[in-house]
């Protein structure tokens, strides 16, 4: 690939944590304070944070990044949570995984990380078209 060219790629982690406490799982201002410390981890740009708090409890907190997004999905009544890290670039999602982790400190925490890119197939049938122009 030549330099400055775009690449099709992204880095996408899924996970999920256990064992917290209603209090912290139902905090706007600690969980996005979480992020925003968790983000520059990865070597990842904030842009913005946006939330949405449900009734009688629980959070959906999602921050904008340069090269894509992070966000959180609490369950307070069980002490869950989800947790989405997706990146393009040069971006370490497992990085801002575990500072998230390392900040809260669940009782226990998973995950699982894939590369997200267009599949072989079609980027061979995009080389031939991009040939025949």
């Amino acid at each position: 690939m030549e330099t400055g060219e775009f690449e099709f790629r992204g880095d996408h982690l899924f996970g999920e944590m256990g064992g917290l406490p209603l209090d912290v799982l139902d905090n706007v201002s600690l969980l996005r304070d979480v992020l925003e410390r968790a983000v520059p981890k990865g070597h990842a740009t904030l842009r913005q944070i946006i939330h949405e708090k449900f009734e009688p409890h629980g959070l959906t907190i999602i921050a904008v990044l340069s090269e894509s997004h992070a966000s959180f999905h609490t369950f307070p009544e069980t002490g869950d949570m989800f947790v989405d890290v997706f990146t393009c670039g040069h971006c370490d999602p497992e990085a801002i995984f575990k500072d998230i982790v390392a900040q809260l400190d669940p009782a226990y925490s998973i995950y699982k990380q894939v590369v997200r890119e267009r599949p072989p197939v079609v980027q061979s049938q995009a080389a031939l078209v991009s040939s025949e122009a």
